[in-house]
């Protein structure tokens, strides 16, 4: 039996090292679908986060001036709020004389538009505006602690789910529409959010390429949409890089050329680092079309090249590009 087993333990180890470089390649694609399908998942749930945050029963009152506004579909044309209210973005609970229980009594009135209630009524601190923010922007304010009352994520998401002023959003009373999905929802979304790593969507934008590659999938003469990357998503994608290449400035060359503001940079041309006869013999700069099309397939856009794993997903490339453009 012990004879066998060392045969068997032998035989594994052949194996390895003979297949190690088609092991290696393997290993390291995966870890690249892996965070891949992490960062989606997690995008995925801060898309549905962004359609909470963003609805009138939320971004009304998470407003800059402390104003807030009148708005949504039984609203009509949006307005600041009746009655000459707020304009103290530092008095929460309203003015003297004014204040937001005035009306705003502990629970809805009966009367379609009548004064909605919870038990405590008043605004959020301004520092917390979501009125008019994009996604990337209502994203970042969301996990930074200075601007969301001081919160964990964990805390954020106990939250959403138990505080009772929140929870109005979706019990808004009559003759308005409500938050989609529900507090218990959303207190799920931002766990998955959580622990995807809280990736946020920026104004980072990867143009439309010209495909001329003439694949089924993109028939030539046609454009690939535009995608928005995500800086923070890519330098997590592209921490599986850094067995060959560095990235901050300075960096030195490993297998692979240091990436130190490589974005617009010309090709080949990073200062001691000696490249393959195909990449050396390239012509132009490393924009954000030659970039795309050299991380989706390195072999097909520079024969020769001795990079071999190449990024399938369009949204994974893109927020690549977006953070090595943030590299400067």
């Amino acid at each position: 039996m012990v004879s066998k087993g060392r045969f068997i333990l032998a035989g594994m180890i052949f194996i390895l090292l003979s297949t190690g470089l088609s092991f290696s390649a393997s290993a390291f694609q995966a870890a690249i679908d892996d965070n891949e399908t992490n960062l989606e998942a997690g995008l995925e749930a801060w898309d549905k986060i962004y359609q909470i945050t963003s609805h009138p029963r939320c971004a009304n009152c998470h407003v800059a001036d402390g104003v807030p506004v009148w708005s949504g579909p039984s609203y009509g044309k949006e307005r600041p709020h009746g009655m000459f209210v707020g304009g103290d973005p530092d008095n929460l609970l309203g003015e003297p004389g004014q204040y937001c229980t005035t009306c705003h009594m502990s629970e809805n009135s009966k009367i379609a538009h009548g004064p909605p209630g919870a038990p405590v009524w008043h605004l959020p601190p301004a520092e917390m505006v979501w009125h008019k923010k994009s996604s990337a922007e209502i994203c970042a304010q969301l996990k930074d602690p200075i601007r969301n009352g001081g919160r964990t994520l964990a805390e954020i998401e106990t939250h959403v789910a138990e505080d009772t002023l929140v929870a109005w959003g979706w019990e808004p009373g009559p003759g308005r529409e409500s938050a989609p999905y529900s507090a218990n929802e959303m207190a799920g979304f931002v766990r998955q959010w959580a622990a995807s790593g809280t990736p946020c969507p920026t104004s980072v934008e990867i143009k439309a390429a010209q495909v001329t590659d003439g694949s089924p999938q993109e028939p030539e003469g046609t454009l690939t949409p535009i995608i928005v990357g995500d800086i923070e998503s890519g330098r997590k994608a592209a921490s599986v890089c850094k067995s060959c290449h560095s990235f901050e400035q300075g960096g030195k060359n490993r297998s692979g050329p240091n990436l130190w503001n490589i974005a617009g940079k010309d090709i080949a041309s990073v200062p001691g680092f000696k490249y393959s006869k195909a990449l050396a013999s390239l012509d132009g700069n490393w924009d954000d079309e030659k970039l795309d099309k050299f991380l989706k397939k390195p072999r097909k856009f520079v024969p020769g090249t001795s990079m071999a794993i190449g990024i399938k997903k369009d949204k994974r490339r893109a927020d690549i590009i977006a953070y090595l453009k943030s590299l400067k």
